[in-house]
């Protein structure tokens, strides 16, 4: 590849770290609940076809198997079948709970997880997992309403193309965070952990992320190259979105691509010309038509 980036093959220490630490917790929590003893089938029913219930829910099956429940899932909207655990998004919002709260109860030996919306649904779910994970049982689980303290719980995450400084600390991440298993491990953990956006910093992303119609020299990817940027790009921030997290590419500002600069003889900084006032509406328009799923664009001083 061009611009400062080639292609090797993908370096997966850190994503392998990620999941060894996911398979230790499992591990540990094996250890925890061993004391369980199987029982009949779980029945969990949800009444939403929503990729956020469905990791909560997800989540909460494996510590159910982990713990020796056999577990039968089934939507609520087409099987009536009595649930031992139900996960609702109401369609009449409950006024105690704001956006990404959920409520927690028992009722006839049911434990309901209830939510205005899917991403609190799904943290209804995680705070199940966890408190069975801490060794309680179904009819135990404490009956609680929670609402976010802080709607924003954010990430910074600084991305090793076009960076702020130069080197091997950069360098060395590179094939790592072209690596989607190591994002699908971190958003994984990010989602657990509660948080629900991503932010994605560079100089320039957007000549990683589009080639320009009317400025094609933007960058010197060749179409299979852009092929696989807009691919990366794409399942990055439908992970993050079936995960209830929020994605926001941030660029400096004002800064353009080295390839730029000298393909239509601007400066690489703080150019006010009108070649780059052009350029910049029509890259930022792309970006913003071509990723339906990135929430959006942060700006930050050059």
């Amino acid at each position: 590849m061009k611009s400062g980036y080639q292609q090797k093959r993908p370096d997966t220490t850190s994503a392998k770290l990620l999941l060894y630490n996911t398979f230790t917790s499992l591990a540990i929590l094996s250890f925890l609940v061993s004391g369980y003893s199987s029982s009949a089938q779980i029945t969990i029913s949800y009444n939403l076809e929503s990729q956020a219930v469905h990791f909560g829910l997800n989540q909460l099956e494996k510590v159910l198997k982990i713990t020796g429940q056999e577990v039968r899932k089934i939507n609520s909207s087409t099987n009536t079948t009595a649930a031992d655990i139900t996960i609702q998004v109401l369609t009449d919002p409950h006024p105690a709970l704001r956006e990404e709260g959920f409520r927690i109860s028992h009722r006839e030996n049911i434990l309901q997880i209830t939510s205005n919306d899917p991403v609190g649904a799904m943290y209804g779910a995680l705070d199940v997992a966890e408190q069975l994970a801490m060794g309680k049982r179904r009819n135990t689980i404490a009956e609680k309403t929670i609402n976010p303290h802080f709607t924003v719980r954010a990430v910074k995450f600084n991305l090793p193309w076009s960076p702020y400084r130069t080197g091997q600390v950069m360098e060395q991440h590179t094939a790592v965070c072209r690596d989607l298993s190591f994002w699908q491990a971190f958003l994984d953990q990010m989602a657990i952990n509660r948080f629900n956006v991503l932010s994605l910093w560079n100089v320039h992303p957007f000549s990683f992320m589009v080639k320009p119609t009317n400025f094609p020299g933007a960058n010197n990817f060749s179409e299979q190259e852009m092929m696989e940027w807009k691919n990366f790009w794409t399942s990055l921030f439908k992970m993050a979105k079936d995960r209830g997290i929020e994605t926001f590419i941030v660029n400096w500002n004002i800064a353009v691509s080295p390839e730029l600069a000298q393909a239509y003889g601007v400066q690489e900084r703080n150019d006010t010309s009108s070649v780059v006032k052009k350029y910049s509406r029509e890259v930022v328009t792309q970006v913003i038509n071509e990723y339906p799923d990135l929430s959006g664009i942060g700006i930050t001083l050059a």
